[in-house]
């Protein structure tokens, strides 16, 4: 009960987070989309809200539904569009997610390979990097190799 009572809530903070879209932006940003260009704020209400999607995901499987595997599943997926997003609006190719993301996920293994919590702090610290980076970098002004900037 404590569960389905906590996804209640995270899905209330979610419906919050959209409030501050219109319809019109969320059809340009196409919620599962990887093409476009995606500008500091949105991508950041965005992201507030695919984690509340994966916290939905992990509330789901701790109540024991599996369906929450597909939840947490799809929550990455989108994280992983988010990103590409981003990178295009300042104008770098999607694929340099992949060196952050990896080294990300491979805080989580590298219990599994290495007696030396070094490689873990430095993997975390290049995770946390790439994403103040994607916070807080402006994207470029204008047109760019991925199209026009953002239309409020």
């Amino acid at each position: 009960m404590n569960a389905v009572m906590g996804a209640t809530e995270l899905i209330n903070f979610a419906c919050i987070f959209l409030s501050y879209l219109t319809k019109d932006q969320m059809e340009k940003t196409k919620y599962f989309g990887w093409q476009g260009r995606l500008p500091r704020l949105r991508y950041f209400i965005l992201a507030m809200l695919n984690v509340f999607i994966a916290m939905i995901g992990s509330f789901l499987i701790a109540a024991g539904f599996a369906v929450g595997i597909v939840v947490i599943a799809a929550a990455q997926f989108r994280a992983c569009a988010l990103n590409a997003q981003r990178l295009h609006d300042m104008n770098k190719p999607d694929w340099w997610q992949l060196a952050p993301v990896a080294a990300v996920n491979l805080v989580v293994l590298e219990p599994l390979y290495s007696t030396s919590p070094v490689l873990g702090i430095l993997l975390l610290i290049i995770g946390i990097g790439f994403g103040l980076y994607l916070n807080f970098w402006p994207g470029t002004a204008g047109a760019n190799n991925y199209g026009e900037p953002f239309k409020k």
